[in-house]
């Protein structure tokens, strides 16, 4: 049974990590990832690049610390619960190296194309290609683990009825919309950046509204529900 303090304490880790994580997308920039040569300049001229990446980082590990509050509750009553927490751990892991690559060594490789001499721009460009395919396939695994994490923590929510059912059904929800952006994403790179977007968008209202049921909990410990 999820005690007060914990839930509210998870509620405002969500809170926290969503306002972090879109306050710093905001200043991201960039328009098709999928066209380098066109947003490479673009890159290498945010001045806001590395602290961009950084905070979306810290928004993720807010959110990812709120879920493994709340797994740890459900670990007693689900075994999902804990192979939700090992998925989540994998995802944040994968994002920290994510995050280093686009944070730091994009920009370096995206300055060093736009400064590189006419001669030398084929050879920039693929070093920059090289690099981005990195980028390519550790967000690809970072939304192929949340998907998962999210996929088993919605098995965990409705099996234990914890939580509201609905809450369950919509995390497995967002857990396929994220396996499905993960897998195009290792396998086709960055061409469905659209739908990446609206699933992270999925992702955070799930955050808010999980926030929400945490937070207004009335009794010292959850009642299960129906």
């Amino acid at each position: 049974m999820m005690q007060r303090n914990v839930g509210r304490f998870a509620s405002v880790l969500m809170i926290a990590g969503a306002v972090v994580a879109v306050a710093a997308s905001h200043f991201h920039g960039g328009t098709d990832p999928q066209n380098l040569v066109g947003v490479l300049p673009q890159y290498a001229a945010n001045p806001y690049w590395k602290l961009v990446h950084l905070g979306q980082f810290l928004g993720l590990l807010l959110m990812v610390g709120a879920l493994m509050l709340v797994l740890n509750d459900l670990r007693r009553a689900s075994p999902l619960a804990t192979l939700s927490s090992v998925a989540a751990v994998v995802a944040a892991s994968s994002y920290a190296a994510n995050q280093a690559v686009d944070g730091i060594a994009i920009q370096f490789v995206a300055r060093a194309f736009v400064e590189a001499p006419a001669q030398e721009r084929a050879m920039a460009l693929g070093i920059a290609e090289a690099v981005r395919h990195i980028e390519q396939g550790l967000s690809g695994m970072v939304a192929i683990n949340l998907g998962i994490a999210f996929a088993l923590l919605g098995g965990a929510i409705i099996s234990t009825r914890v939580l509201p059912s609905w809450l369950g059904w919509t995390a497995a929800l967002v857990g396929a919309v994220q396996l499905v952006i993960g897998i195009s994403i290792y396998f086709l790179g960055f061409s469905l950046h659209v739908l990446s977007f609206w699933a992270g968008v999925s992702l955070l209202i799930w955050m808010l509204a999980a926030a929400v049921v945490l937070w207004w909990r009335s009794d010292d410990e959850v009642a299960p529900h129906a």
